[in-house]
């Protein structure tokens, strides 16, 4: 190219960047001409630069010159412009020839597309007028000129002149460019046109990559400001983006896509809709067959990488296609996929998934034995890669779970081929064997249960075994049959599926699984009991135990007794039994359990060896421990606790070994009933329990239909009836027991819930008597008036087998089981409680105070509106009650101030702050104590904050923001107690604690006050530690100053800017990328440590640095 030519295109160029800087700086009028008063920009400097080192050479032509319709004076006729720009176009040139190629595929449209020419007719003056965000139309005049002047100069095809106008395009269309769809239209239209000239160019000429981009970029912000309703709009702008969407270039695909993805989201006709579907169909109709083509194999790849493209495009646009293209597109791709591997397999998924997704169930269920049987044959292909056969098994879940209520019995035809080719790769890595549980499990918790399989006949009757559905899950069970029989050991992820299995099926297991649990059993037996296998061996048959329940686990595998030999068999299991038993009978284990456990004791007396003895007594002991078991969530609690509680009674009385077997099984039954009725008090399953139920993603009691909440409510009631003789046979081991049996206590509290506040209240008042501690209470009435039952002799025959060793340890005893009384007792029976509660406390022995804080403190967390009524009468008694050295007491005594001072917070009256004070002020004073004292007053502040913070609203005066503030006021005036130092060796105990309350209220202030990120992270929290430490620790006043925020902010960004920024630059630009990579890009792992080296030497250096920047600049002072 000539300097001249090259000049004038600069110039235009400079021209067009002039007029977007004066519209940036709005010196642009609405008619397009130049203010007079606007200032040249400095893109007039780069000119008049350029003309000086562009140097006319004599012998060359003269410069072309500017035509005519440049210079709005020189202004030719419409006609005139037209003739002369025939006559220049005639002219021979070797850019004219370079571009004269065959037309663009995309030019054959349907549709005619109009001209991109400007209207004839005058514009008015409304229809000039630039709209809020983007150019005045007369820029875009401007442009349209100066590209049709470009194109008629000798080198107005060159790369860079047309990458300086595409670059100006990208700066001025962004994403806040706003223009009236006419004119979007025409723009859009126009750059289409000059996209579709250089797309038919020569490889060697044609346009860079990121002038193809830009160009693309600013095609895809014009389309969306076109009329979206109007097709014709539409359709040219889309097939050209839809054209560069397979282009080689990875940038330019990338964009184009994008575009093409964000036209389709903002269509909201049907009409455009439709067609825009249309011609995406079309483009993977023209496309597809590219992919069997056969020719030149340069050919054919260019072809096949085109072809991979368009399905990349197609996934992602499948949520804004019609449903009519999805379907052609979702019988089409599942015909491509074939049985074997090929580079479109992944493709072909990746777009299958997508029309599964997003095509509605009805459509869908039309093709779905195509997909499914095309998916099916895949994966049963043993070469394919497995990732691959991994995306199709998911892909198949996804869609069977999809059609799973429109077509219910589909999983019949599918599920056995897909677990016998799933099945295999549960032995494979650990990745891939959890891909492939999760997709078993996924599977049978969807399509398998057994409700669907009571349809085919009664699990304990006959059932048809030829029906569909039992062949296909006799099938599935087979195969992990034969899966169990060829392993040695099965792995993790083999158990689980069965596991899941076991529960899915139910009580059927026992008829289709009894293979595998009997080979389960035998793995079990030797396999020793620390082996890592051995738990996740005993969780799967866990899992078979609740789904076949006790009674056929152990008809499978019998738990017998040799009298001969003196030994029982099968005892591995009791464990098992006792960990998984949920929803048995209560009847099997009087009949079955118990006579066995009869005949293993009577065996004990028999045997003389230890190590038999030894081992009956095992199995004896295991036996009576399932009683607990049986009692989680029983099926005939009604019918059979009659019979239950006397053998319960007899346990008590005839081994002091069974009284925590008893107990707990009197909890379980208890509380089992009682989740129904209110589920937020009800019993919680054992872990392995909880995570045997997590697999089929049920809870406990959701297994079972014979329990509900009608169901619940009569077992209360025959728990109620039978329920008092062993009420008073546990109150009686009570008196007697020693003080760590607190397991009767809690059962004792649990029979107490369901027998009723009267009879509660009468023995407790009765116990009061019988130990002479009621004479005081009870100013207005006796004790005989207030008895109501007949107790049958019970207290009588208790007070002379307690031998109590004085009447401070009855009182003792009693205020034990008052706390186990306070949720079922009435207002009555808590104010009589409190009353013992008060005597006990004013004691001045003190014998009594633990039970007797603990109480309390039951009565404050239980009934909340105690405080309403005796709020002034607690503050008296605790403040006026000698505080105990035990620290057992402090624990109990701080639990009830914390609630008290919970509830005197959020009352949020101004007259109980002095009460709030006294409480704060004596948890602080706990601070200088002792160790053990101290550590507790920390946490009871800890738990009242976090209690004040889930509990804290919008209001300034909430609980929370009282506290602070108190704590706040009481440190450092009034109590000025010291710090604890957490680096105290003395105190390594409440360290933890007082760090942790300390950070949490500092936090609070933080957040409370809207203090900056940086100043809550760094200076602003050093400044709050500084002050509370200043506050509660006068030693420390001068040893460490305030950090000034705003000069250290300033320091430590100029330091960022200048230190740490030079220092990466150095080390990544030069160090890293000029020296170590060059010496030592063959060895990849030297590289890396010697990086790492010297990137933690930098940290290091860094931190040096700051520290003397820091006294140098004075935001840190050196100590004299």
């Amino acid at each position: 190219m000539r300097p001249d030519t090259k000049f004038l295109e600069l110039l235009l160029s400079a021209q067009i960047a002039m007029f977007l800087w004066n519209w940036r700086n709005k010196d642009i009028s609405e008619d397009g001409h130049l203010r007079h008063d606007s200032p040249l920009p400095p893109i007039w400097k780069l000119v008049t630069e350029s003309k000086k080192t562009l140097e006319y050479t004599p012998g060359d032509p003269k410069p072309s010159p500017i035509p005519a319709d440049e210079n709005p004076k020189k202004r030719g006729t419409r006609k005139q412009q037209q003739v002369k720009t025939t006559k220049h176009q005639q002219k021979p040139s070797s850019s004219s020839s370079s571009t004269s190629a065959k037309p663009s595929p995309i030019a054959t449209s349907k549709s005619k597309a109009p001209s991109a020419s400007p209207p004839s007719s005058p514009r008015r003056r409304h229809e000039i007028h630039p709209p809020r965000g983007g150019p005045p139309p007369s820029l875009l005049r401007l442009l349209r000129r100066r590209h049709h002047r470009l194109q008629r100069l000798p080198g107005g095809s060159d790369p860079d002149s047309i990458a300086a106008i595409a670059s100006l395009l990208s700066v001025l269309i962004g994403d806040s460019f706003a223009l009236p769809p006419p004119k979007a239209k025409d723009a859009a239209f126009l750059l289409s046109e000059f996209l579709l000239r250089t797309s038919g160019t020569d490889p060697d000429s044609s346009l860079a990559t990121g002038t193809v981009r830009s160009l693309i970029k600013s095609l895809g912000v014009l389309s969306l400001l076109v009329d979206l309703e109007d097709w014709t709009s539409v359709e040219l702008p889309l097939q050209m983006l839809l054209s560069y969407a397979v282009d080689k270039r990875p940038k330019v695909r990338k964009c184009a896509q994008t575009c093409i993805e964000n036209l389709f989201k903002a269509f909201r006709s049907s009409v455009v809709i439709k067609n825009g579907s249309k011609a995406v169909h079309s483009m993977y109709q023209k496309h597809t067959p590219l992919l069997e083509k056969s020719g030149s194999k340069i050919q054919s790849e260019s072809e096949q990488l085109e072809a991979l493209h368009m399905f990349n495009v197609v996934t992602v646009i499948v949520p804004s296609l019609s449903e009519k293209v999805r379907i052609r597109l979702l019988s089409s791709a599942s015909k491509l996929l074939g049985h074997s591997f090929s580079s479109r397999t992944r493709h072909i998924l990746k777009l299958l998934e997508a029309l599964v997704e997003w095509t509605e169930i009805e459509h869908l269920a039309s093709d779905s034995e195509k997909v499914l049987s095309a998916l099916t044959s895949y994966i049963s292909t043993d070469k394919n890669p497995i990732d691959t056969i991994i995306s199709a098994s998911m892909l198949l879940k996804n869609g069977l779970k999809k059609l799973h209520d429109a077509q219910p019995s589909l999983w019949i035809k599918f599920l056995p081929p897909i677990f016998s080719s799933i099945a295999g790769y549960l032995n494979s890595d650990a990745t891939t064997s959890k891909c492939a549980e999760n997709i078993l499990k996924e599977l049978i918790n969807t399509h398998i249960n057994r409700k669907l399989l009571l349809s085919t006949g009664s699990p304990l009757r006959d059932y048809d075994e030829d029906t569909p559905e039992m062949m296909a899950v006799t099938s599935i069970c087979t195969l992990f049959d034969q899966m169990l029989g060829a392993c040695d050991t099965p792995t993790e992820n083999i158990l689980a599926v069965i596991s899941v299995l076991f529960l899915a099926l139910g009580e059927f297991s026992f008829f289709l699984m009894k293979g595998i649990f009997l080979k389960l059993s035998k793995k079990a037996m030797h396999l020793k009991e620390e082996s890592p296998h051995m738990k996740h061996v005993e969780a799967c048959i866990g899992t078979a135990i609740i789904a076949m329940g006790p009674e056929k686990v152990l008809s499978l595998v019998p738990i017998s007794l040799d009298t001969d030999k003196a030994t029982c068999s099968n005892t591995w299991i009791l464990p098992v039994l006792k960990r998984y038993v949920i929803g048995a009978s209560l009847q099997y284990f009087m009949e079955c359990v118990v006579p066995l456990a009869e005949s293993v004791q009577n065996a004990c007396k028999k045997v003389k060896k230890t190590s038999k003895l030894k081992g009956l007594q095992s199995c004896f002991h295991g036996l009576m421990d399932l009683l607990p078991a049986f009692c989680r969530y029983p099926t005939d609690t009604s019918k059979s606790f009659s019979d239950l509680s006397k053998l319960l009674i007899a346990m008590l009385k005839e081994s002091q070994s069974l009284h925590a077997t008893v107990a707990s099984a009197v909890k379980e039954l208890v509380n089992g009933n009682r989740s129904f009725i209110k589920p937020n008090e009800g019993a919680k399953p054992s872990a392995d329990l909880r995570s045997a139920l997590e697999l089929s993603k049920r809870e406990a009691r959701d297994l079972f239909n014979c329990y509900s909440e009608k169901t619940a409510s009569r077992n209360i009631k025959a728990l109620a009836c039978s329920s008092m003789e062993l009420f008073w046979v546990l109150t009686d081991i009570f008196w007697d027991s020693p003080p760590d049996k607190h397991f009767l206590k809690e059962a004792i509290g649990c029979l107490a819930s369901v027998l009723g506040r009267e009879k509660i209240k009468d023995f407790f008042v009765s116990s009061l008597e019988k130990c002479e501690a009621g004479d005081d209470l009870l100013e207005t009435r006796k004790l005989e008036d207030i008895l109501e039952v007949d107790i049958n002799g019970g207290i009588e025959n208790a007070s002379k087998k307690k031998g109590f060793k004085n009447r401070s340890h009855c009182r003792c005893l009693i205020m034990e089981l008052a706390s186990s009384f306070v949720e079922t007792a009435d207002e009555d029976l808590i104010n009589i409680i409190f009353s013992f509660i008060k005597s006990n406390l004013l004691d001045t022995d003190g014998t009594c105070h633990i039970e007797a804080y603990y109480a309390l403190n039951r009565i404050l967390e239980v009934h909340s509106w105690f405080f309403e009524i005796r709020v002034d009468e607690l503050m008296d008694l605790l403040f006026s009650v000698k505080i105990s050295a035990d620290s057992d007491a402090i624990k109990n005594r701080f639990l009830c101030l914390h609630y008290l001072l919970v509830h005197i917070l959020q009352k949020n009256d101004k007259n109980v702050d002095n009460k709030a004070f006294l409480i704060l002020n004596e948890i602080i004073i706990t601070l200088k104590t002792k160790k053990e004292s101290r550590k507790l007053a920390y946490n009871v502040l800890l738990n009242i904050s976090c209690t004040l913070k889930e509990t804290q609203d919008t209001d300034p005066e909430s609980g929370l923001q009282k506290l602070l503030n108190m704590e706040l006021d009481v440190l450092p005036f009034e109590l000025k107690v010291r710090f604890v130092r957490v680096d105290s060796s003395a105190d390594v105990e409440g360290a933890p604690a007082a760090a942790l309350w300390l950070r949490r209220t500092t936090s609070y202030i933080v957040e409370k006050h809207n203090m900056s990120s940086s100043v809550k992270k760094g200076t602003g929290v050093t400044n709050a530690l500084i002050r509370t430490r200043k506050a509660v620790d006068k030693d420390y006043d001068g040893e460490a100053d305030e950090v000034p925020i705003l000069s250290t902010s300033v320091a430590y960004g100029v330091y960022m800017a200048v230190s740490s920024n030079l220092r990466y630059q150095i080390l990544a630009g030069i160090i890293e990328q000029r020296i170590l990579e060059p010496l030592l890009h063959n060895h990849k792992l030297m590289l890396s440590a010697l990086c790492f080296a010297v990137r933690t030497g930098n940290t290091f250096v860094g931190s040096l640095l700051w520290v003397d920047y820091a006294r140098l600049v004075g935001i840190q002072k050196v100590r004299e």
